[in-house]
């Protein structure tokens, strides 16, 4: 992808900017059903299928909660209707990916940005025949560029191949901080990605609000081990 294609692409992805005094959002689809909030709403939505998450690139395919049983990993698939599925995060990235005949909750950190666990996310769609152009991408509140500052190590682990960002594309997603610490916007990492896996740009649509600035969500890099969880639910209807 050259530079004008690349900016081309950038322009068309679904950037979202809901009223930041809300502490859930959700996007009702043709077919699904998808959920951001903080934990405080977790009472309010039904059974959900959840998996211990370890920060890792692993995506299990489910077709009830029995299949989680044992199970580590940080996604989840399914071609069920009426399968709530969903993940926990605190800063990191939630993921959701809509097909009309199948769904996955991913969740994304730095470690799975970097190991490709949106590759692994989508490879579940093209084993079942599923075309990656007819998949939507919903990533939720997440930290801001400004707020997560690392080292040079997670600097290192974006510019591996199993990112899958080119250094042209690297340059949109990071940028320097003071003496050797870096910024990174994972969710335009992930977006790109997803763009360089065969995704439309315009089926890619992110919320912008930083989970760090805004307390209405939970953030570990702000309150620490005390912080609970932001929730994605996501159920793919009958």
């Amino acid at each position: 992808m050259n530079y004008r294609s690349l900016l081309d692409a950038m322009s068309h992805i679904d950037w979202i900017s809901p009223s930041e005094s809300r502490s859930a959002h959700e996007m009702k689809l043709p077919g699904s059903v998808i959920l951001f909030s903080g934990e405080s709403h977790s009472q309010s939505i039904p059974q959900v299928c959840f998996i211990k998450q370890t920060h890792s690139c692993e995506i299990i395919p489910i077709s009830n909660s029995a299949d989680l049983e044992g199970r580590t990993g940080d996604g989840i698939f399914t071609t069920k209707k009426n399968l709530c599925i969903g993940i926990k995060t605190a800063d990191c990235l939630p993921i959701a990916l809509v097909h009309s005949n199948a769904i996955a909750a991913v969740h994304a950190g730095w470690r799975g940005v970097a190991g490709g666990i949106l590759r692994n996310g989508l490879q579940k769609f093209t084993d079942q025949k599923l075309d990656l152009e007819s998949v939507q991408m919903f990533i939720g509140p997440s930290i801001s560029s400004a707020k997560f500052e690392v080292g040079p190590d997670v600097l290192d682990a974006l510019q591996h191949p199993s990112s899958g960002l080119t250094d042209q594309q690297l340059c949109f997603v990071t940028s320097k901080g003071v003496r050797d610490r870096f910024h990174v916007d994972l969710a335009l990492a992930a977006a790109l990605q997803g763009i360089n896996l065969g995704m439309r740009p315009q089926h890619i649509h992110v919320v912008r609000i930083c989970t760090f600035l805004n307390k209405k969500w939970n953030s570990f890099r702000r309150d620490g081990t005390v912080r609970g969880s932001n929730i994605l639910t996501l159920t793919m209807s009958s």
